[in-house]
Order: C-alpha cells, then structure tokens, then sequence
C-alpha cells in the first residue's frame, strides 16, 4: 500500500510543480540595418531581452520596436569613435517569429543586435528588482565596473545586457566575473563581422535571495554600456495544483 501511495504522488506532483526559468533560444543579426530584424521563436508568457548598438553616439536615443519590446535603457560611448546602446524587454502575447526594430537611420546610425527569449518568468512581476546600469562615463575601460543587483526571490535569472567599442575591428572576449558567486554563465554574442558594432548577452541563475556583485568584462579597453536584469522565476505553473486528484484518489484507495 505505501508504495503504490509513493507511486501515485510521484505521477501527480510533477504537475503541480511549475517550470524552471531558462532559456528557450535565442536570436542575432550582425548586420547593420533599418528596420534591424532578428529571428527568434517565443510563445506565449516568455519574455525577451534586447541588446542593441550603433555605430554612432549621435544615433537615434528613441527607436521603433517591435512587440513586445519596450526600451529599459539607453547610452551612449564617445571614447573612441562612438556607440549608442539600447537595452529593452517585454512578455510576448502570443508566438512570435521574429522582432523588427527601427528608427536608426543610414550609416553608421544602422544597428546590430541579439535577443534572448527566456521559458519559465514570473507572469505578474517579471523584473524581480530594478534593472541595473552601466557606461564607461567618457573614460576608456576593459569591464564595465562592479554592477551591483540584491533579488529578493531565490532562483531569478540574472541577465546581463552590454555594448562595446573601441578603435579597431576585434571581437571582445566577453564574460561575467561573479566575485565568487560560482554561477554558471551562458552567453549569446552579436558582432559585426570586421566591423565596429558589437553587442553581448551573458546569463545565469542565482539561486539565493541575495546581493550579487558582477562585472562584464570584453577583453579589450574601449568604451561600454550595460544594462542587468533579475528574472523573477514563474511560480505555481504547469497546470495547476494536483493536490485535490491527490485526496480523491486517496478516497478511492480506501473504499
């Protein structure tokens, strides 16, 4: 009898438990142009975070974006020949194939970029904590400073969103030093191939409620922007709870 019991709540169970925040995929374009479109495949509750940069600080500040997209951050670097970075997000509706940005203009005012599209985010309150930011200030660096971000649920995706410039055409090398956190980071890179835009998404899950101390770090010395986000993790998902099939089938067990 206990053991068909362990049976049953072990087939029951999963359906109450909601699903881990992750990445579902994600999307570059690393040529510049007006509308810039990016492919990626999103359902329903999944939200995006965009990287995006010029070539130009005098690029447009306000873009034209596509749903669900809505700009969280913007900045510009004039310490070498200049940039212009846009962070945004947004919770898609409904599926979604590809997202079209525009309003950059011609030239060096066209953008590149990538979008991550994560499975798993809180449905009522995405953002855990307020989205934290960086720029180099007018003073050439090779990282971005600490970022300093405290979630307040245990599990969050922390996301970091940058753009980098400097004099020549190298990539950077980039990646999150967590000051000894040990997360494990994943990165997704948009760079113009022998070409001055380039664009990072690096990601991780935290899995305690606390203050974390990162640092983006390109490799290179040149001028940045960033932007860090906090996903706060969907809870109660996957259909709903199984508690009341549970006491019915414990009813029936006993008659």
């Amino acid at each position: 009898m206990k053991r068909l019991l362990i049976l049953l709540l072990a087939s029951l169970l999963p359906n109450y438990a909601g699903a881990a925040i992750g990445l579902s995929n994600s999307g570059t374009n690393t040529t510049p142009a007006d509308p810039l479109v990016i492919t990626v495949s999103a359902a329903a509750n999944d939200f995006l975070i965009a990287s995006i940069s010029t070539d130009s600080s005098a690029s447009p500040a306000s873009l034209t974006l596509g749903s669900p997209l809505v700009q969280d951050y913007t900045a510009t670097s004039a310490v070498v020949d200049g940039m212009r970075f846009h962070a945004a997000s947004g919770r898609a509706s409904g599926s979604i194939s590809s997202v079209s940005v525009s309003g950059f203009g011609a030239g060096a005012f066209r953008g590149i970029g990538a979008i991550a599209v994560f499975t798993g985010v809180d449905t009522t309150t995405a953002l855990d904590t307020a989205v934290v930011t960086a720029a180099d200030g007018g003073a050439a660096a090779n990282n971005t400073g600490n970022m300093i971000i405290t979630p307040v649920t245990a599990g969050t995706m922390l996301v970091m969103t940058a753009a980098f410039d400097q004099s020549g055409t190298t990539d950077p090398t980039f990646s999150v030093n967590d000051n000894g956190a040990g997360l494990s980071w994943t990165y997704v890179t948009s760079y113009e191939p022998a070409g001055f835009r380039k664009t990072m998404i690096g990601y991780a899950i935290a899995p305690s409620a606390a203050t974390y101390t990162l640092v983006g770090n390109f490799g290179l010395t040149g001028g940045f922007a960033a932007a860090l986000y906090a996903l706060r993790p969907a809870t109660g998902g996957g259909g709903g709870s199984s508690i009341p099939a549970i006491f019915r089938h414990l009813r029936q067990m006993k008659q």
